[in-house]
């Protein structure tokens, strides 16, 4: 339901996709440093995997974002960049993910005699 609010036209401004990109930018690299951060005892590539894995998180964004445009205080520009920002940090981690965890080669079985 919260897709559906989204005013398509405030992309015709000037100013709002570049908004967004950079909205988006800051979201992504904010979750690998903020969250990396906080796993960096795990070692480098545990702590990347984790910053990767968070990059899609953004259900409360697009929760408060809803209340705001409902209640007028945020206005329609800002309420369309948060859903692309969430949509495009949703479709950029699974590519993410596969450079950070490739997949290994799967365990030979050993035979039980």
């Amino acid at each position: 339901m919260l897709g559906v609010q989204v005013n398509v036209k405030t992309f015709l401004s000037p100013g709002i996709i570049t908004m967004a990109v950079v909205i988006c930018m800051l979201a992504i690299v904010g979750k690998l440093m903020g969250c990396g951060l906080g796993a960096w005892r795990l070692g480098l590539k545990d702590a990347l995997r984790v910053g990767v894995g968070m990059v899609p998180r953004g259900e409360v964004g697009l929760i408060v974002a809803g209340v705001g445009l409902s209640l007028h205080t945020i206005s329609d520009a800002v309420y369309s960049i948060v859903v692309v920002m969430s949509i495009v940090t949703t479709l950029v981690a699974p590519p993410l993910l596969r450079v950070v965890m490739p997949l290994e080669a799967e365990p030979k079985l050993q035979s039980s005699r």
